[in-house]
C-alpha cells in the first residue's frame, strides 16, 4: 500500500524528504512506498558502522563489535550511578510508604531519588520494579 498522492510529487520531482515532510511519515516510509510502487528513489538510509559507538547497537545490530560496544557504555553508565549513590546509609532497611513516594517520583532521576533516600542506585531500580510489577487497585 502507497499514499494515493506519491506517484504525482515523484512526478513532480520532489525528493523523498521533501514528499515525507508534505506527507507526515518519515523518509524510510516512502523509500518503502516507492519500492512498492516501482518508483526509483535516490534517497538511502544513513548507515551506522559497527563497533563505533552504542548507535549501531540501538538500531539493532546484534554484531559481536556492537555488542562489545554496547556493553562497555552500560559499564560506565553503571559504574558512575554506582559512585553518585555509593554511600547508602540505609541499606537493607525495610521499605515504608514514604520510600516508595519518593521512589516513585517521576519529577526526579533515580540517581536524585537514590540519593535523597540515602540507598543505592541499584535498590531503588530493584524497588521500582517491584512496585511496577504490583496488580493495581481495582
Amino acid at each position: 500500500m502507497s499514499h494515493p498522492e506519491l506517484r504525482d510529487l515523484v512526478m513532480a520531482g520532489y525528493s523523498d524528504t521533501e514528499i515525507a515532510d508534505r506527507l507526515g511519515v518519515s523518509p524510510r516510509t516512502v523509500l518503502r512506498w516507492r519500492k512498492r510502487a516501482g518508483l526509483p528513489s535516490m534517497w538511502a538510509p544513513q548507515l551506522v558502522p559497527c563497533g563505533t559507538t552504542t548507535a549501531g547497537y540501538r538500531r539493532g545490530c546484534r554484531c559481536q563489535p556492537c555488542r562489545d560496544v554496547h556493553a562497555a557504555a552500560q559499564a560506565r553508565t553503571e559504574a558512575v550511578y554506582a559512585a553518585l549513590t555509593r554511600r547508602a546509609g540505609r541499606a537493607y532497611e525495610p521499605w515504608s510508604a514514604e520510600d516508595d513516594a519518593i521512589v516513585q517520583d517521576t519529577t526526579l532521576t533515580v540517581v536524585q531519588r537514590a540519593q535523597r533516600l540515602e540507598r543505592t542506585y541499584e535498590a531503588c531500580v530493584q524497588r521500582l520494579t517491584v512496585l511496577r510489577r504490583r496488580p493495581t487497585a481495582a
